[in-house]
């Protein structure tokens, strides 16, 4: 949530411009990433009533612009520390395109077009009967399976836009379910194959059963 709190500008000369409002913690667009004082939101009349001081030659324009990029620096760094530490200030700013996240770019992409196919094979049970994932087994109809599939980003929901996601899997490795999905949809004769590699040499199983839908087995024991 956005932090709103008061500050003062205290000019070269002794002057000041009190109970500035400020907001920390708004969405801001990247072209202005790197000029100071990005990340902080001051009330437009205190910079005014600051540009009208310069204006009248009571104060310079540079001592105007240090104080305020100063007062938003601290305000920034008051918010989150990290802002005092060039790498985890640059991660703040990166949009998808520093050159971490480009060269994790095709390995994120593979991963979010694996999970948009697996969701159309969801929606067609009749080609697609089983779903797997990991060492589980479940009907690609089971409800838990369809809850996860569900908020895959097919390119249909703005509320997950593309260079989020692909910042946080660049630089921590993470993936939401908007972009990735551990499910797989098989068609029969694959879910048999998958079977019969996680079944032992003496028959034992080297997967389990969803409990909550109870996959239907049958003619899946042997390859096909």
């Amino acid at each position: 949530m956005p932090n709103m709190e008061l500050m003062t500008v205290t000019l070269g000369t002794g002057d000041q411009v009190a109970d500035i409002r400020t907001t920390w913690g708004m969405d801001f667009p990247p072209e202005r990433r790197w000029t100071d004082g990005w990340g902080v939101s001051v009330e437009l009349p205190a910079v005014l009533e600051l540009i009208d001081l310069a204006r009248d030659g009571v104060v310079s324009l540079d001592d105007v612009r240090e104080q305020l990029a100063a007062r938003a620096h601290e305000i920034a760094v008051e918010n989150d520390p990290g802002e005092a530490d060039p790498e985890r200030r640059a991660r703040r700013r990166c949009f998808g395109d520093c050159d971490t996240c480009q060269a994790k770019k095709p390995e994120f992409e593979a991963h979010h077009a694996h999970a948009v196919e697996q969701k159309a094979r969801h929606a067609q049970p009749d080609l697609y009967p089983v779903s797997v994932g990991g060492s589980s087994l479940h009907r690609v109809t089971c409800w838990y399976v369809q809850d996860q599939v569900r908020s895959v980003n097919a390119g249909d929901d703005p509320r997950w836009p593309v260079w989020r996601d692909l910042r946080d899997y660049a630089h921590d490795g993470s993936l939401t379910t908007a972009f990735w999905t551990q499910y797989t949809a098989l068609p029969r004769h694959e879910a048999a194959s998958w079977i019969g590699e996680h079944t032992g040499t003496r028959g034992g199983k080297r997967y389990r059963t969803c409990k909550l839908c109870d996959p239907d087995l049958t003619g899946l024991t042997e390859r096909t």
